[in-house]
């Protein structure tokens, strides 16, 4: 009977180890999903990053605004040019390849081409995405532009006090000129 008690407590040992490091693992992983959640909330929360590096937030969204209307810019002369399967790239080649190699130069030029079909197409009159909501974008952009800069003015301002007037001016003036709306408050709280 000695030698059952003493296996049946060495289990209930082994066991009891085991739950523990179980709870240990368990404990140690929600530990690393709390730190990991915070380092990204913290990442991703604009007004800390700005209070840690302004210059860096400021630089940031200039290129941020720059690739953006890029991007718009290069999306709205898409939207200008043929499609293909639209109307104005559909070529009939009913009357033959529409490059006569076998005429001599001179009949070339009496021909139409699949340039000229395109230049004399209308004009697609159905807006882009873009186009239907530009105004809705140049808002966004204003809104961010504004609050990144205000964000970065109460940082100088707080950093340097003594030239606030000067630094609500310039990021007021700068905003202005990046297309943003300065805004009539103070970030700081």
């Amino acid at each position: 009977m000695g030698k059952v008690q003493n296996v049946t407590g060495t289990v209930e040992e082994s066991i009891m180890t085991a739950k523990e490091t179980v709870e240990d693992t368990i404990q140690t992983v929600r530990t690393s999903i709390d730190e990991t959640l915070a380092t990204v909330q913290r990442t991703l929360d604009i007004e800390y990053q700005v209070q840690q590096r302004p210059w860096t937030m400021v630089g940031g969204s200039m290129v941020a605004g720059v690739l953006l209307g890029t991007f718009v810019h290069s999306m709205r002369k898409r939207s200008a040019s043929p499609r293909p399967g639209s109307s104005r790239t559909n070529i009939d080649y009913s009357q033959g390849y529409p490059y006569p190699y076998d005429r001599p130069i001179n009949e070339l030029a009496d021909t139409q081409t699949p340039a000229k079909r395109l230049a004399d197409a209308p004009a697609s009159n159905q807006p882009s995405v873009f186009e239907k909501f530009h105004e809705e974008i140049d808002t966004v952009k204003g809104l961010a532009v504004g609050y990144l800069l205000e964000l970065a003015r109460d940082k100088l301002v707080e950093s340097v006090p003594q030239f606030a007037p000067q630094i609500n001016e310039l990021v007021k003036d700068v905003t202005t000129k990046l297309g943003g709306k300065p805004m009539n408050g103070s970030f700081n709280g």
